[in-house]
């Protein structure tokens, strides 16, 4: 049922039966660095193949980094706000392209290449689409940006 919900984009059923927030975890690797170039910046997530990805849409959660210890990885105190793509990039890939787990970390301006971190999902935005052209796709990316802000109790501008 909770990979249903998950396939399906009901994020709130699936985190109502896991109990927390759906979180998946990877190394942060170097991609197209296009969203820099429309003033998003993305983190990369490497996901495993086989882990089952979402359906593809925007999403607000946390991007959480992990630290090695002498038993596996824990994670950092700090949860960084972030909005969240899940998807092929439609807009520029018609092909469709692997999926893609690609976080934009909140009023962050950091490098984040090399770590480990845990995504938690924890609000689904809207759907993936295809936009006419890179302006039209980061103004929606402003509003979504907003959107994850404001379900994340987050307000700065």
């Amino acid at each position: 049922a909770i990979r249903r919900a998950l396939h399906e984009g009901r994020l709130d059923d699936a985190n109502s039966m896991l109990g927390r927030s759906h979180e998946m975890r990877g190394r942060v690797v170097t991609g197209d660095r296009r969203g820099r170039t429309i003033g998003f910046p993305t983190a990369n997530v490497a996901i495993h193949p086989e882990k089952l990805m979402p359906a593809d849409g925007i999403y607000a959660g946390h991007l959480v980094r992990l630290e090695s210890s002498g038993d596996g990885l824990s994670a950092n105190s700090e949860r960084l706000p972030s909005a969240i793509y899940i998807g092929h990039r439609p807009t520029f890939h018609e092909d469709g392209s692997a999926t893609l787990l690609e976080v934009h970390v909140l009023d962050f301006d950091d490098d984040l290449y090399g770590e480990q971190v845990a995504v938690s999902l924890e609000h689904r935005i809207r759907g993936d689409c295809t936009f006419e052209d890179v302006d039209a796709l980061a103004a929606q990316l402003a509003l979504d940006c907003d959107s994850a802000r404001s379900l994340l109790g987050d307000h700065q501008a």
